[in-house]
């Protein structure tokens, strides 16, 4: 069979390790290495990040972190040529155009462009220039500043520059040298000499020399020390830190023609941060500096480190301050994106030839398949699929795809200088006669080497689990090297191997195996591959699908075995099953049960009240709270119940203290269900299971039970033992504050043991529970002990008994699921539903109607016909196509049986007459009580018992209240029977039908209307018509003062009636006041002495504001001298009257008027007199309109108006009034007077007395300070718009009523005026253009006017731009 080297060529010369400072000075091996380079992605990506470093903005401090073989050592060297040499040397043409193929090889979509820097560009960059490469060594074991200064004087001597650095180094050779050259002539070399012999016995002077050329901190320190003993003074240089030296040497003029700055490359210079030989205060500082040197500032430094972790976990720098670090300090990971390609170059599979063809090519659906898991698992997610499949699959044969997606994270995680990448695929190895010898054991030619291309009919592939052997050295827990998560899941993976060692060292009986395959150590190898390979992106969960990926067993008898082996490993405890995530076990895995034990193994912890802890670590749940009488319940769609309890034997001997009084425990359970508030929480009795650990407290319970004197309560006891302590004091343990310390570091193996532990001891406490609610492990006991004997397969069976028993022939016989109901929740729909069915019930006034057609979700349907009309405590009086009218039956025995509960409330209804008030909480007790009614029965009951006895029946809220209640709702009745009023009480006083009579007369009386045929009218409509009737009365005719005798005694008692109650009213109050002996019986001729009375009062009552009308309107006609009482005829009157008067007289503001005079002559509108004399003049004189008048008023409004009158007549002044005309106006409308240029008006009096004041400002001429006198005949020339107001006066200083004259003149239009408000911007002028000559002047003068004072002019200049103006126009 041919071996798999036989198709597969290495090119190991391709992976020769890189040494930086060897390689780069070595021009060959330099050149070679530039020209065949050729940039994966990742390389790419971090070439374009610091070919940015000339940018100003750039910090030009870069470390460089990745794994093992990743490439940082070439690219450091690619860096070193890029700044060293101008990019057109040939061997950096080639770099970049090996660059531009790489870039040209990426796959892009359709109208996708690559984001990256073009190789043109970055080579145009550098095509000019030099940078001087100083390449900083690890192995001279220098401090940082050493190491750099040290990499600059090599450097320096490198290029054969002549250019000297002047350092403190150089500084303390050069003063050596110096005392040595004058040796003969002073002490200081001998004496150096000696103190260095005594301070430094390993020293000579030539070491400290060598040391400081080498640029050795600590010959530094020595010749520090040396040079203050010998010459009493401390060593001192200006240019002794990083920056001062590079900026001095930055300045020197040969420096700067030949250098546009400095590059420091340090390799490995992450080892130096770990082996402390960095200072980092120096770091930060020299990292400063970096970032700001540019070619502005005398030349660009540049620093570029390397190391194989993330900076911030290299020695303690992840102890400093991370901002800082983040502003000076560019980190750039280097990624495995492109490293296929590498690889690709050292691994290339013979594809051609016939082993190929044959044996692989033939399997390629294989590969297919492998690429569409790695896409499932993400793997290589940088590339689309089909170039997995030829670059990850095909071009590295016989890798599997998840052992190369490993390898790459491992080198990363767990790698080393002989365990890279590189040293993988291409080791150093030599070529036998019979094959390659000395290979790396489990390396790729080592595997090549080892298998043979099919085995077992199957392709030969290097699976993931080889690399736990490949890297074997590393995957130690004691490799201090390993980050916390990959040491974790190395220590887990120990700590699974040496527990499966332990299992099959056990040799027990019990073993699910004897011995461990190689498939079962694969299988745990591959899970820790799997979990140091995951990252955040990438996460490959240990499945059992994913590990038999990994394993490449996925034919279906392949994946058998695997999970067969999972199986077996899980069951033994030596992997974990988390949800099909399988676990290694932790190594620091706790034994659970021995700290469980631990815990109750101390006297202190062990559980008191066991029975508290058993409730509460098991509480009851669901039908568990409640023993339902299901059976019973069954037959009529019942709700009965016990509640369920548990009680310890010496519980049943407790005395229990209720409102002071000391009980037995039974008695008090019954108070308890009592006192239970809420009908959802209400049960029927109680069922009491007695907790029992052992055979004492069941002897006890049987000798304590025989106590039970309650009905309602009965006892099971357990027949043996139900013993719980255990499983309680092992979930104490559990939830104890010890225990949950001791969990917090809990693996998942651990944690599902820890789950185990406490499901079984949950399982212990359930199957007790269950045990007690077993009949066939209980005894029932009822009152006074005696057993109760029960089905042992209905578990429910004592229930059914006690409630049977309870309320069997009580109970309503017909099924409904809501109306037989106790403890329903009266909410949504069900109470929408019943409260439409009661609210039907409610109207006493409106007959029952019910449509026959309405579906069985209304209220009508479902309670009213199924409960009641189906079972004949309703019965139809007529019907209209589907309605029907109901009336309640009378008749108690036809629906006895149906609805007990229902006779036997009209029964003890009616048993209340003459006991007068009852309070109706107790009433409806029994009820609930005895007859297992629920809130709807009960509260429809009650309604229909209203319909039964109608005013008969009378509830009110409180015992004092005078009103009953008007049930408006179903609402109202509900809030009784739910005891939110507990002091209402029910009355029962018999209606007879002569009151029902009396209570029609009363209702037609005040309403108007007749009675309808077979109407029965209610003592409520009777009150309601009369009060009614009161209300719409006006105030007057319901005021006392208007009424005399006996019609004044009813008018007081209907004033009364709204305090009063309804039955009181009607039924006593009135009756006696209509000279009626209450209780007596109303014969018809009684009734009908009742009917004449109220009729009168009635009339009386309805037309007494008619009467004090007609008594107003007749004294009126006679004060003005009407010829009748009509209203015409007083309305003629009237103006007769106001026309005789003067116009002083009439002046509605001549301060003559008193408060009788003035209303005469302010409310002249006499079209309605009735309006004036009833409602206008009352209110003027706070009478209030005659509608309202409480008390009679008639005699005081009508003195008032005769006093007003005489006023008038004799004490009015007899002032002359003022007389004006016009000349030159226009029109007249009104006050208004339009007219153009002037007007004047004359002013004058009736008799030429008196004196005429005005005012042209709009003030009152009665009293204005700007008010001026004129003489009757005198004239005013009036100008421009103005409100002139006149007034005459006479010698006594009376006035008339001003006169205001509006005068409008018509040139102002054609005015231009300027607005009061001047603004920055041109102002808009709005002016009417001139009709005629005088309106042309207006214009012409007000234009010139504003132009005069706008100060556009001097006055001379004026004068001479108008001629200008006017000469031009001539022209």
């Amino acid at each position: 069979m041919t071996k798999i080297r036989d198709i597969v060529q290495i090119n190991s010369g391709y992976t020769s390790y890189v040494d930086l400072y060897e390689d780069y000075y070595d021009l060959v091996k330099n050149r070679g290495r530039m020209e065949r380079y050729k940039p994966i992605a990742a390389h790419r990506q971090v070439f374009e990040k610091i070919a940015n470093v000339l940018n100003p903005l750039d910090r030009r401090f870069y470390f460089l972190s990745g794994s093992y073989g990743t490439g940082k050592s070439h690219l450091l060297l690619m860096f070193a040529n890029y700044f060293a040499n101008p990019s057109d040397l040939p061997e950096i043409e080639a770099f970049f155009k090996n660059y531009e193929t790489a870039q040209n090889e990426v796959l892009l979509k359709p109208g996708e462009s690559l984001k990256e820097r073009k190789a043109a560009s970055l080579k145009e960059a550098r095509k000019s220039g030099r940078f001087l490469v100083a390449l900083c060594r690890y192995s001279l074991n220098l401090d940082f500043e050493g190491a750099v200064l040290r990499a600059l004087e090599e450097a320096l001597q490198k290029d054969e520059s002549n250019i000297l650095l002047d350092s403190h180094y150089r500084e303390a050779l050069r003063r050596i040298k110096d005392w040595e050259s004058r040796r003969n002539e002073t002490r200081f070399f001998s004496d150096l000499e000696a103190v260095i012999s005594r301070l430094y016995p390993d020293w000579t002077v030539n070491d400290l020399i060598d040391g400081l050329e080498k640029y050795d901190e600590q010959a530094l320190k020595a010749f520090k020390s040396c040079f203050q003993s010998v010459t009493d003074s401390e060593f001192a240089y200006k240019k002794d830190n990083l920056r001062d030296i590079i900026s001095d040497f930055l300045k020197n003029p040969e420096f700067k023609e030949r250098y546009k700055g400095i590059v420091f490359l340090y390799d490995e210079f992450g080892a130096a941060i770990d082996a402390n030989l960095v200072n980092y205060t120096t770091l930060l500082d020299f990292a400063q500096y970096c970032a700001n040197s540019t070619l502005d500032k005398g030349g660009t430094v540049v620093f570029i480190g390397t190391g194989h972790k993330a900076f911030r976990n290299h020695g303690q720098i992840g102890d400093l301050n991370a901002e800082t670090l983040e502003a000076r300090v560019s980190e750039i990971g280097l990624q495995t994106q492109g490293m296929e390609d590498i690889i690709a170059a050292i691994v290339q599979p013979k594809k051609d030839s016939p082993e190929w063809m044959q044996q692989v090519q033939s399997q390629s659906g294989k590969f297919t398949w492998f690429s569409s898991e790695c896409n499932r698992l993400h793997l290589f997610n940088w590339l689309p699929a089909p170039k997995i499949k030829n670059n990850i699959i095909q071009n590295i044969y016989p890798m599997h795809p998840l052992a190369t997606f490993a390898l790459l994270r491992l080198a990363g995680e767990a790698g080393s200088d002989n365990r890279s990448v590189f040293k993988f695929f291409a080791p150093e190895f030599e070529t036998g006669e019979q094959g390659w010898v000395n290979v790396q054991p489990n390396s790729y030619p080592w595997f090549l080497e080892n298998n043979e291309i099919v085995n077992q009919s199957k392709l030969a592939l290097y699976t993931a689990d080889l690399l736990v052997d490949y890297f074997k050295e590393s995957l130690k827990a004691t490799n201090s090297r390993l980050v916390d998560r990959v040491k974790n899941a190395v220590i887990n993976y120990e700590a699974t191997i040496r527990e499966l060692n332990a299992y099959l060292a056990r040799k027990s009986q019990q073993q699910l195996f004897e011995e461990a395959d190689e498939l079962m150590l694969r299988i745990i190898k591959v899970m820790l591959v799997n979990e140091i390979a995951s990252t955040s992106d990438v996460a490959i969960a240990n499945t059992a699908q994913n590990i038999e990926f990994a394993l490449e067993f996925v034919a279906p008898d392949e994946k058998t075995q695997v999970e067969d082996r999972l199986k077996l490993l899980c069951e033994a405890g030596i992997l974990f099953n988390n949800h099909g995530v399988y676990e290694l076990v932790r190594g620091d895995r706790k034994d659970v049960q021995r700290l469980v034990d631990q815990f109750k193994s101390n006297p202190d912890n062990r559980p008191t009240n066991l029975l508290q802890n058993f409730l509460e670590l098991n509480p009851l749940r669901g039908d568990e709270v409640y023993l339902e009488a299901k059976d019973y319940n069954a037959s009529f769609s019942e709700d009965k119940r016990l509640k369920v309890l548990f009680a310890t034997p010496s519980m049943l001997t407790e005395k229990r203290s209720i409102n002071g009084n000391s009980i037995s425990f039974f008695a008090a359970l019954e108070q308890e269900r009592l006192q239970t508030a809420g009908v959802t929480n209400g049960y029927e009795g109680a069922a009491v299971f007695v907790y029992s650990e052992n055979e004492n407290d069941i002897d006890a319970a049987k000798k304590t039970v025989a106590q039970n004197n309650q009905q309602r309560v009965m006892v099971a006891i357990p027949r043996n033992p139900i013993s719980v302590y255990d499983a309680i004091f092992t979930l104490k343990a559990l939830e104890s504050d010890w225990f949950k310390k001791q969990s917090q570091s809990f693996s998942p193996y651990e944690k599902a043991e820890e789950k185990k532990i406490r499901d079984d001891a949950a399982k212990a406490l359930t199957d007790a529970k269950t045990d007690y609610f077993t009949n066939a492990k209980v005894y029932w006991f009822g009152v006074n002990g005696v057993e109760v004997p029960v089905q042992e397969s209905k578990r429910h069976d004592a229930a059914n008994r006690m409630i049977l028993e309870l309320y069997g022939s009580k109970r309503n016989t017909f099924g409904h699921n809501e109306f037989n109901k106790a403890h329903i929740n009266l909410s949504g729909q069900v109470r929408a539903i019943f409260k439409e069915a009661g609210d039907i019930l409610c109207d006493l006034s409106q007959p029952i109607r019910v449509n026959w057609s309405w579906p069985d979700n209304r209220g009508g349907t479902k309670y009213l016909r199924k409960c009641f009309v189906d079972h004949q405590a309703l019965r139809v009086l007529t019907v209209e196509g589907d309605t029907r009218y109901l009336e309640a039956e009378k008749d108690i025995n036809k629906f006895r049986t149906a609805l007990p509960a229902y006779a036997k409330l009209l029964e003890n209804l009616a048993a209340l007459e003459g006991k007068g008030q009852t309070n109706l909480l107790p009433f409806l007790k029994p009820f609930f009580e005895e007859y297992g009614q629920g809130e709807i029965a009960v509260s429809l009951m009650l309604l229909l018992a209203r319909r039964f006895y109608g005013d008969s029946l009378r509830f009110k809220r409180e015992p004092n209240n005078l009103t009953d209640i008007q049930f408006t709702s179903t609402d109202d009745m509900l809030a009784l029977v739910q005891g939110q009023y507990p002091s209402a009480v029910i009355l029962f006083e018999p209606v007879s039908a002569e009151d029902q009579t009396y209570f029609g007369k009363i209702t037609q009386i005040f309403t108007n209307q007749p009675a309808p045929a077979g109407k029965v009218y209610t003592i409520g409509e009777a009150y309601q018509a009369a009060v009614n009737w009161w209300g719409s009365l006006p105030i007057i005719a319901r005021s006392l003062g208007f009424y005399t005798g006996d019609e004044k005694s009813l008018a007081e008692i209907f004033s009364q009636a709204k305090t009063k109650d309804p039955f009181r009213f009607i039924k006593y109050d009135l009756m006696e006041m209509l000279g009626q002996v209450p209780g007596e019986t109303l014969t018809p001729v009684k009734i009908t002495h009742i009917e004449v009375h109220l009729k009168a009062f009635k009339s009386t009552a309805e037309t007494i504001q008619a009467s004090v009308e007609e008594q107003i309107l007749g004294q009126v006609a006679d004060i003005f001298g009407s010829s009748s009482h009509l209203d015409v005829d007083i309305q003629d009157a009237f103006k007769n009257w106001h026309n005789g008067l003067s116009s002083t007289q009439k002046d509605p503001f001549g301060t003559y008027h008193n408060n009788d005079s003035k209303p005469l002559v302010k409310f002249t509108a006499y079209a309605n007199i009735r309006e004036l004399l009833f409602k206008t003049l009352p209110e003027a004189y706070s009478l209030g309109s005659v509608d309202t008048w409480m008390s009679n008023f008639v005699s005081t409004l009508v003195q008032r108006i005769q006093s007003g009158k005489k006023h008038i007549e004799t004490n009015a002044p007899q002032i002359s009034q003022l007389k004006v005309d016009f000349t030159n106006d226009l029109s007249q409308h009104g006050n208004q007077v339009t007219y153009q240029g002037e007007l004047v008006l004359h002013a004058d009096t009736e008799d030429g007395q008196g004196v005429i004041y005005y005012t042209e400002d709009g003030s009152d001429p009665t009293s204005s300070k700007q008010r001026q006198k004129l003489t009757p005949g005198d004239i005013l020339t009036i100008k421009g718009n103005r409100k002139v107001k006149l007034v005459v006066a006479d010698e006594k200083g009376n006035y008339t009523a001003v006169k205001t004259v509006e005068a409008i003149d018509e040139l102002e239009k054609y005015k231009i005026v300027r607005p009061a408000q001047k603004t920055a911007f041109d102002e808009t002028i709005t002016f009417v253009f001139p009709k005629n000559k005088e309106a042309a002047r207006i214009t012409i003068l007000s234009m010139l006017s504003e132009l005069a004072e706008s100060s556009l002019y001097a006055d001379n200049e004026f004068r001479q731009a108008v001629l200008r103006a006017l000469d031009e126009i001539e022209k």
